[in-house]
């Protein structure tokens, strides 16, 4: 065996003692540390600084002591292999290639929680196993470009902390038993005083742990409560239940009077569509079409994602219902009622349809007819191709029989547009490197989004001419409208895009409803996608049930008020009542916003709680 001092000039294929490679591997796994606060820089400036102390405290115990936790996740491994084997070489090969995956995946989930507030999870890890990753978030090959030397970088940094660690064991006195107390007691006080904070609700600490990747910090309140440092009156009203699993929906059997003539239904989604879009300049062809019809100006899409969007305006329930019918794989009702009253369908997605799951979702029940992919190198390549494949189902359709249409285009959502397409707004930048916005100009980004409606406008309506040149818009129920609305930072809190926030500008969007018999009108009162299955169901399909046994919606001709409104998410939703907008996290804690997504202290009317928590355990099986 070798004396420690000697460590430093062996050859790599001779044995060092156990003993100091287990003191190596615990350096290696404090210099991971801090690389690891480094990595988490984003996550750092999503946190905010507090204005309370113990929040401010609490924010660097905690940085300190997850990102020590994460660097045990390939410390402890390391450890277990020296141990068995105690090679030099071994040692540093895993230490730097584990290591480097662990450093890599903080990075890119803080990239991820900065653009949409939420970590890296099943979504995220679903889309780049299938290679979707590109359709929610396209990358341009600078991109790619930075992400291969970010990897290069962090392979030197971690071979360089190994070859450092190495020299530190070398030296005399050289003992880490003050560091890693100190680890360990950032790990122990983070957890203890999120405990505390948790039992006694003292929300700037802990909202604070959500900002952390891989954060689960303790919660004890029954332990506090019997301590009498807590009382059950302090508990967070509200949470996102998990214990229920099964789905009754709808309540009860469907009773129906079906009309003796079925109109056909055609929906016209468009990605990322805001409310404030629709506009004579922007998007000419439905605007003189909205005029012409129905147009809801106060319209909410009851989500600020894609799946969520399409999820509500289907299914007419809240998008926290989302999980659970993806993990029953159980379509709507509106689907299911359609089916059984002989309708044909066509349903296409310039987007892939199973990324969000919507193949396992709202179209499981005629998932053998769908097309999940259609060809097209870019979006708006797919956007022409699924108009075409419309067109053609109107032409080889069973004529007698009536139909449904979904057409899902997603230009608006890739900020893309043909070269040749006309591009009015100017100037438009290059390319959106969507994981590089802060401090950008809006502008640029916000004119090649617009010149990418400009250019959907151009192919939907192609749709609707032949729908008139069949003659079948006197007996068609047209509804276009979007997903979710889309931010260019105009709330100035950096918030870009969509899934980031629950404002009206992530959530707002246009409907537009052509519906034989009703005429033309602008509608100016508030209405929500959980009104339009509803809608459907009652109106066309002749469900003669109480809407509360189909869904969280009315009718869209109801003026009562909406509120308070669920916006469903990840680990997440929002719950949006008059002049506010409370997020509630997935473990209970609540944020309050006002309508600029300004946090504000002024606690959620009482009224709104069980009015949510009805809504969102009724569809569950008791």
């Amino acid at each position: 065996m070798l004396r420690e001092n000697q460590l430093v000039n062996t050859p790599f294929n001779v044995l060092p003692t156990r003993r100091l490679l287990l003191r190596w591997t615990g350096w290696f796994v404090a210099g991971n540390t801090a690389l690891l606060l480094v990595a988490a820089l984003r996550d750092w400036q999503s946190a905010g600084w507090p204005a309370e102390w113990p929040a401010r405290l609490f924010l660097v115990l905690a940085f300190v002591g997850n990102s020590f936790t994460l660097a045990l996740v390939p410390g402890i491994p390391l450890a277990l292999a020296v141990l068995v084997w105690p090679s030099r070489w071994l040692a540093a090969l895993l230490a730097v290639v584990l290591s480097s995956l662990v450093v890599l995946t903080v990075i890119v989930d803080s990239i991820v929680f900065s653009l949409f507030r939420f970590h890296l999870n099943g979504m995220v890890w679903s889309l780049i196993r299938q290679g979707n990753l590109s359709q929610e978030l396209p990358l341009s090959s600078h991109t790619w470009l930075v992400a291969w030397m970010l990897v290069g970088v962090v392979l030197t940094a971690e071979t360089g902390l190994a070859w450092l660690a190495w020299r530190r064991v070398q030296q005399p006195r050289a003992s880490g038993r003050k560091v890693a107390l100190g680890l360990v007691a950032a790990v122990l006080a983070t957890h203890l005083v999120h405990a505390w904070a948790d039992a006694v609700h003292y929300i700037p600490i802990t909202r604070i742990p959500r900002n952390l990747p891989a954060c689960r910090p303790l919660t004890a309140k029954r332990v506090f409560r019997k301590l009498g440092i807590a009382t059950a009156a302090q508990d967070t009203p509200l949470r996102l239940g998990r214990a229920q699993t099964g789905l009754r929906y709808p309540t009860e059997p469907l009773g129906e009077e079906p009309p003796a003539s079925p109109l056909n239904v055609v929906l016209l989604i468009i990605d990322g569509w805001r409310f404030d879009m629709l506009t004579e300049a922007i998007t000419p062809n439905l605007f003189a079409f909205s005029r012409q019809n129905l147009s809801f100006e106060q319209h909410c899409s009851a989500a600020n994602a894609t799946r969520f969007g399409i999820f509500t305006l289907l299914y007419g329930i809240y998008g926290t219902y989302w999980h659970a019918m993806l993990a029953e794989e159980r379509g709507p009702v509106l689907i299911s009622e359609l089916k059984k009253h002989g309708y044909q369908f066509g349903v296409w997605g310039s987007a892939p349809l199973n990324s969000p799951e919507f193949d396992r979702t709202a179209f499981s029940e005629i998932r053998r007819e769908l097309t999940v992919q259609v060809p097209g190198v870019s979006a708006s390549d797919r956007d022409k191709e699924i108009t075409r494949r419309f067109i053609r189902f109107l032409d080889e359709r069973e004529r007698g029989r009536p139909f449904f249409a979904f057409v899902f285009y997603d230009s608006t959502h890739a900020y893309d547009y043909p070269p040749d397409a006309p591009a009015p707004f100017q100037p438009v930048c290059a390319h959106v490197e969507h994981l590089n916005l802060t401090g950008q100009d809006p502008a640029p980004i916000r004119n090649r989004y617009l010149n990418a409606a400009h250019f959907v406008d151009s192919v939907a309506v192609q749709a609707l001419r032949r729908l008139e040149q069949e003659g079948l818009l006197d007996s068609t129920v047209v509804l276009i409208t979007a997903d979710h609305g889309e931010e260019f930072n105009d709330t100035g809190r950096n918030c870009w895009g969509h899934n980031n926030n629950y404002t009206r500008f992530q959530t707002g969007v246009p409907l537009i409803v052509h519906w034989p018999g009703k005429g033309a009108a602008v509608l100016s009162h508030a209405t929500t996608h959980l009104d339009i299955a509803p809608t459907l169901l009652k109106e066309v399909l002749g469900c003669t049930n109480s809407l509360h046994a189909l869904s969280n919606g009315t009718t869209l001709w109801d003026t009562a008020p909406r509120t308070p409104l669920v916006i469903g998410n990840w680990g997440r939703f929002g719950l949006l009542t008059p002049g506010r907008i409370d997020e509630v996290l997935d473990a209970g804690e609540m944020n309050h916003y006002d309508e600029q997504w300004r946090e504000i202290t002024t606690p959620i009317p009482a009224s709104a709680i069980p009015v949510a928590m009805e809504g969102m355990s009724r569809f569950f099986g008791r």
